[in-house]
């Protein structure tokens, strides 16, 4: 029998600001992948977010995880400021069919 997958406290309220600035978001659940899965309507990038409390480490299969994938764009994000700022930055806040807001 598998166990739900422990989520950090802090994911909640990531989730609720990333979606409340437009963003879609994807809360997964496999071993050693990011937490999250950040896009945009109509833009062809995505983020992967991993959720860490505090001063959390990566565990084992994280850490493998983040050696196996690089290249991808993937991040540890502890606040909800800080996951809206990666999203901001490699996404972008522009208009969901692709125009920009300046």
């Amino acid at each position: 029998m598998r166990r739900a997958a422990k989520r950090d406290l802090a994911e909640p309220a990531i989730v609720e600001e990333l979606r409340d600035a437009g963003y879609w978001v994807w809360c997964i659940s496999s071993p050693g992948f990011p937490d999250l899965c950040v896009g945009r309507h109509g833009v062809s990038r995505i983020v992967l977010l991993e959720v860490k409390d505090g001063s959390g480490d990566l565990t084992e299969q994280q850490l493998k995880f983040w050696q196996i994938s690089q290249g991808a764009t993937r991040f540890v994000v502890r606040s909800a400021e800080s996951a809206l700022r990666v999203a901001d930055t490699w996404i972008g806040r522009g208009q969901p069919n692709g125009g920009s807001d300046g």
